[in-house]
């Protein structure tokens, strides 16, 4: 049990305070497809304006943001920034597609309880 306390329930270690930090900056630039998907995830993360920064998105989402800029392929098995295009393309237009279908459902629903006016004025 000394051992266990000494070496492994510790809050704080010398040998880790001791490890250096750094931060850079490394500017990346995009290939025109990769660019796309990066855009396109943070879209899908509400992140609209890149000017505007990242603050107003949780940290696991910048994690996702950081590491989609890192690679185009987040284990897709693409095999390249235009295959990965493509196969992005393929989920939204079969993610459209159903939720195309779901307002199908919810119309026949309002119909069936008469509260669907074509018209658009409210039931």
């Amino acid at each position: 049990e000394g051992f266990v306390e000494g070496y492994i329930r510790q809050n704080t270690s010398a040998l880790v305070e001791r490890i250096g930090i750094v931060e850079h900056e490394e500017l990346v630039e995009h290939a025109p497809e990769e660019r796309l998907i990066y855009r396109q995830a943070c879209h899908d993360k509400g992140v609209f304006d890149l000017r505007a920064g990242y603050a107003h998105i949780s940290l696991d989402a910048r994690a996702e943001l950081l590491k989609r800029c890192a690679h185009f392929d987040m284990g897709e098995a693409a095999e390249s920034a235009s295959s990965a295009v493509n196969t992005l393309g393929e989920l939204k237009r079969e993610r459209v597609e159903k939720v195309e279908q779901q307002l199908w459902v919810e119309v026949a629903r309002a119909r069936l309880f008469n509260a669907w006016d074509p018209s658009g004025k409210h039931a």
